[in-house]
């Protein structure tokens, strides 16, 4: 998984030949709707791999040490007519300004090697292969809601590693860890498809352990870097933003972004903009109903009333868990998807369905969704199990969603969609 970037540049130019490339690259979409188009190079200038008719401009990063050795680049472009363009050698796709129809669900993908004997990051960890088999899926948008990085920032290679007592230091993971954990595993999936990418609370500016926040912010965040950790922390986290696919093959769709990663923000949201016209998903990293975590009310003072979405879809519990809580007051509340399953160590459910609105639970291994929208039907969502024995990926059941008028239908669908798990062709 190392990748001796700089090295691997310098030996290029010696030997005469050119070293322009890209290390990564991928296509995320963000409030217009627009597609930002971003690369992470350690070996080119952004005029080297911008694509045709499309400049990139580099992202600040000089106030960063942990990413010193890095360029990223950017662009953005609205959406209107599907395109691929090339980052370097990498093949892209801006979607169209209409709604895709399989979209693929993973969450909490990094390895958790802390504390010690907690996940083997060699041979306990799935992500690669399960990164792998998504991308063979050939979905049209990736959503990733949240928690790429979980391991110590100790560095590559380093024997007996002892990380840094200061938690100034160990908080700030540098690029090793972000390459390691999410980039290079991640890679088949960020050129597969368009993401949707959604902060965790390990992007967050908590002080109590090390976090990802200067690789939120240099990688992710749709708006300008923070190079401080004081703004950091003053910063709100649910940064609001509606993605808004209109109606074409598939009924229109609006995914609405929550980055609030902190438990106690999903409070503090107006959600009086979200309306079921149409139908509406909202993304956020800490669900709003959760066994690891008190069940939390997202009506406040501000809007009494639930969110007008058919789907909340979450991670931050590393287990697969759907709930339906009983409607209130005739209003039909969102059906909640915690999907928390895609790499790190798992957990186990403490609770069997049919209390507290718990209507399905999946602990007994990796997982990730797709979720298919027909015209002009209902959406079906489809959990796909990774087995770690076999490394084969399998529907394992199906249900349907349709959001109505009067608020969200929910219920298990007569027959698994066994494709929805399966590679195209």
């Amino acid at each position: 998984m190392q990748r001796p970037n700089i090295l691997a540049a310098l030996l290029a130019c010696l030997a005469g030949t050119a070293a322009s490339q890209t290390d990564y690259a991928w296509v995320q979409l963000a409030e217009g709707p627009r597609a930002i188009v971003r690369a992470i190079t350690s070996s080119a200038s952004c005029a080297d791999i911008a694509p045709a008719g499309l400049p990139m401009q580099e992202r600040d990063d000089s106030a960063m040490a942990e990413m010193a050795d890095l360029t990223v680049c950017e662009a953005s472009v609205s959406l209107s007519d599907k395109k691929t363009v090339m980052v370097g050698p990498t093949q892209l796709t801006i979607p169209a300004a209409t709604a895709p129809s399989r979209i693929l669900l993973l969450g909490d993908t990094g390895c958790r090697d802390a504390p010690a004997g907690s996940q083997d990051c060699t041979s306990g960890w799935f992500f690669p292969q399960i990164a792998s088999a998504a991308a063979a899926l050939e979905p049209d948008l990736v959503i990733h809601v949240g928690d790429y990085t979980y391991r110590d920032n100790c560095g590559r290679d380093v024997e007996g590693c002892d990380p840094n007592p200061d938690p100034k230091v160990r908080r700030l993971r540098d690029w090793s860890v972000w390459e390691d954990d999410f980039f290079a595993p991640a890679a088949p999936l960020l050129a597969a498809a368009p993401w949707v990418i959604v902060r965790g609370n390990h992007e967050d500016c908590a002080p109590q352990d090390e976090r990802g926040w200067v690789g939120w912010s240099t990688f992710f965040s749709t708006v300008g870097l923070v190079t401080d950790l004081a703004v950091c922390e003053r910063q709100t986290y649910h940064v609001d933003e509606m993605i808004r696919f209109d109606a074409g093959a598939f009924p229109a769709l609006n995914i609405y972004l929550l980055n609030a990663s902190r438990a106690t923000t999903t409070r503090l949201v107006d959600f009086s903009k979200v309306t079921n016209t149409p139908e509406t998903w909202i993304t956020t990293h800490v669900p709003f109903w959760s066994e690891y975590g008190r069940f939390r009310d997202p009506r406040d003072s501000h809007y009494r009333a639930w969110p007008k979405a058919s789907l909340v879809l979450s991670g931050h519990d590393h287990l697969f868990q759907i709930y339906k809580v009983a409607d209130d007051n005739g209003e039909r509340a969102p059906v909640q998807v915690i999907q928390g399953a895609s790499g790190t160590s798992l957990q186990s459910a403490r609770t069997p369905p049919g209390k507290g609105g718990l209507q399905y639970v999946y602990d007994a291994d990796f997982s990730f969704n797709m979720l298919e929208r027909t015209p002009p039907g209902p959406t079906r969502m489809t959990l796909c199990g990774f087995s770690r024995g076999s490394g084969d990926v399998s529907a394992l059941q199906t249900w349907v969603i349709e959001q109505m008028p009067s608020g969200p239908t929910f219920g298990t669908a007569p027959t698994i969609s066994v494709t929805a798990c399966v590679p195209p062709g």
